[in-house]
């Protein structure tokens, strides 16, 4: 008589062996993988509710020189959820941009104004023959919220 595993048995230790490994690789797998995909979907959302809450709206806007802009003014108001980032870009037919930001300490909540046209923000170049004035607001996660645009075509001198 022959003495050893039978087969039956060495066929369920091997399956139950398998399963074993697949519920330890699975395991490790979604907490790694799934997480992560869950983290970066969580945040794109909420940018995209950040932005989705933001309504503004631009008056009309100015710069220094119609030949050569080195600031930019604009009367901003808000009408959405509370605003402390924009950014201001003033471009012109070839392409040429020059960017300003503003920050406010204290966000401004609706409805009141941003900014005032009064108040120049220097631009960090300067854009000869300014034709589209583009201003955007920030999200509280510090991105620019691309739906808030407001863009402007009629500049006059300030």
């Amino acid at each position: 008589m022959k003495k050893g595993v039978s087969p039956l048995i060495a066929s369920v230790l091997t399956l139950a062996f398998v399963i074993t490994i697949f519920v330890v690789v699975t395991n490790f797998v979604q907490s790694d993988v799934v997480d992560e995909t869950i983290d970066k979907t969580t945040s794109k959302l909420e940018r995209q509710l950040d932005c989705n809450s933001i309504d503004i709206r631009v008056v009309n806007a100015c710069v220094d020189s119609l030949d050569e802009a080195s600031s930019v003014g604009v009367n901003l108001d808000n009408f959405g959820e509370d605003v402390s980032n924009v950014v201001i870009r003033v471009l012109n037919d070839n392409g040429d941009l020059g960017v300003a930001d503003f920050s406010s300490e204290n966000p401004v909540s609706a409805p009141n104004r941003i900014l005032k046209k009064n108040n120049l923000l220097d631009l960090n170049e300067k854009v000869k023959t300014p034709s589209l004035v583009e201003v955007y607001a920030k999200s509280t996660s510090e991105s620019l919220c691309e739906k808030s645009k407001v863009i402007i075509d009629k500049i006059e001198k300030c």
